[in-house]
């Protein structure tokens, strides 16, 4: 299967399935150090009072 052909199927995706298949893709270019995730992970809380 042709690239072109996996972009044109995964454009006819609803968009929470083309947003998770972007976020994992983005991912893999470039993946967050686990260090980093932890302290993300323990912001989250905080973060979410906030808004």
């Amino acid at each position: 299967m042709k690239t072109s052909d996996i972009i044109t199927k995964l454009a006819n995706l609803p968009i929470n399935e083309r947003a998770l298949i972007a976020d994992s893709l983005l991912q893999t270019l470039n993946p967050m150090q686990s260090n980093i995730e932890q302290a993300w992970e323990k912001c989250k809380p905080f973060l979410l009072k906030l808004f």
